[in-house]
């Protein structure tokens, strides 16, 4: 029929940054609907991060913290995170590999 048009509609461009302002943004944080780009979503999370170790004083300046690493996405993204954060908080880290006992996981 006339009334289905076979022509894609054309895709609504992405929000600006809410806080650069001056790229793309690349996601929507889910709480906060805040859309950011690539740069400011890891300065921000990054910060939440910082923040949350400070006001739980988790780390105390000087400790040794062992990061267990499973080779997966989350161990993967703490590991990151704490090493840049690491020389704010003064803390050194060592990565521990762990593997989770998971036939054909990590077999390669």
């Amino acid at each position: 029929s006339q009334l289905l048009s076979a022509r894609p509609q054309p895709a609504m461009p992405a929000p600006q940054c809410a806080s650069c302002h001056a790229a793309r943004a690349a996601l929507r944080r889910p709480r906060s609907g805040q859309a950011l780009c690539g740069a400011c979503f890891c300065t921000a999370f990054e910060a939440e991060v910082l923040h949350t170790v400070l006001a739980g004083r988790l780390l105390p300046p000087g400790a040794v913290v062992a990061v267990g690493a499973s080779g997966g996405k989350d161990s993967t993204v703490l590991a990151h995170v704490l090493r840049e954060l690491a020389p704010r908080l003064g803390v050194s880290l060592r990565l521990v590999a762990v593997d989770e006992g998971i036939g054909g996981y990590r077999d390669a």
